[in-house]
């Protein structure tokens, strides 16, 4: 993690605060939620002038949660976020204690809310009588999920999610040392891999985060390969042509958060690029059908073949006739870098594609 404090861009903090979204959308919710934690876990400081831009949010939160009760969550995050970042006040404990005398927690249905939501009132010391009650049985659940790799061979984004985030929280953003097994990690590389192998640069920063908040360094290709992506990326100041409802803006700030958030918290250059105090709109140039995706398509046709040599003669002669040129070789640096993508995809593919067919 980087070690000195500096100030994030103000015109980037000010652009989500006041321009993307209103501030009772959920989208605003979601999209501050989680700039203000890559903020506070990159070791940025908020000046006088970013953290003035979320004042008058910060004094009406407690309204907020009394009438949007079901958003809860992200109000309480930000808050928290904005204490910790210098905004003055206690209103994150009025919250912590509002989330208590709902029992919200209790009227959560997946461990994964339950966490995240023990993880958020440890901040202000709220956790513990939950935490004594509920504590155990939740970790053991969690850890029986992230302890068997070969859950996270078939590509599945939404449970990939929950392990990452499992550790995020664990780990309350590495802040706090723990020790988790190896079957965990080998879960990540799977993960990983996949991630890279799809293109989801967004999946891969995360997963490449959890292997920094548990104190280890992730595979050096897969790093590389966010950066590239990094540099890649456009920020435009024009509204895009889709529909007026500011609610319905798509573009790909999550995937450009979480790559500058793995750039920023490993030490390196971060969200260098300019902002003019306008709506910013992020976006990833595209790279066609990814090496997965190519992959998926060659199994799945090649499932309907009865005779396994037959499908053995398909791909022999020349592995290019599966994979692009460009995959081919995003394939080939990815096994030759990383020890654990060739069973991977032995695995994925069920022994159609093994190892030995990846040379280029």
């Amino acid at each position: 993690m980087s070690g000195t404090c500096k100030y994030t861009p103000k015109n980037l903090v000010v652009s989500f605060a006041r321009k993307r979204h209103n501030s009772l959308s959920f989208p605003f919710l979601k999209e501050n939620g989680e700039l203000l934690m890559i903020v506070k876990t990159s070791d940025y400081q908020l000046d006088e002038y970013s953290l003035a831009a979320y004042r008058s949010f910060y004094l009406r939160a407690k309204k907020f949660c009394d009438f949007f009760p079901q958003y809860y969550r992200f109000i309480l995050g930000i808050t928290l976020c904005l204490e910790d970042l210098g905004m003055e006040g206690h209103i994150a404990e009025e919250l912590c204690d509002f989330t208590l005398k709902q029992k919200c927690f209790q009227f959560e249905t997946s461990d994964l809310r339950r966490m995240e939501i023990l993880t958020m009132l440890s901040h202000r010391n709220y956790d513990v009588n939950l935490r004594a009650i509920y504590g155990k049985g939740l970790e053991e659940r969690v850890m029986e999920f992230m302890s068997n790799p070969q859950c996270f061979v078939k590509f599945n984004r939404p449970l990939f999610y929950e392990m990452t985030h499992y550790i995020f929280y664990l780990t309350h953003y590495g802040k706090k040392a723990i020790s988790l097994p190896k079957v965990v990690f080998d879960g990540l590389q799977n993960i990983g891999n996949l991630a890279l192998l799809d293109d989801d640069i967004d999946l891969l920063s995360e997963t490449c985060l959890c292997y920094r908040f548990s104190g280890r360094k992730p595979p050096k290709y897969w790093e590389q390969y966010i950066q590239v992506a990094a540099d890649r990326f456009t920020v435009s100041f024009e509204k895009p042509s889709e529909p007026s409802d500011p609610t319905k803006l798509t573009d790909n700030y999550h995937d450009y958060l979480t790559t500058n958030w793995l750039l920023a918290y490993s030490g390196r250059p971060a969200f260098t690029q300019s902002f003019l105090g306008t709506t910013p709109y992020f976006y990833k140039p595209s790279r066609g059908r990814s090496a997965l995706s190519e992959i998926s398509l060659a199994l799945y046709a090649l499932s309907f073949e009865t005779d396994t040599l037959a499908k053995f003669k398909y791909i022999r002669p020349d592995f290019s006739t599966i994979l692009s040129h460009k995959n081919k070789n995003i394939v080939s640096q990815l096994v030759q870098s990383t020890g654990s993508a060739s069973q991977l995809i032995e695995a994925y593919s069920d022994g159609t594609f093994a190892a030995r067919e990846l040379s280029v």
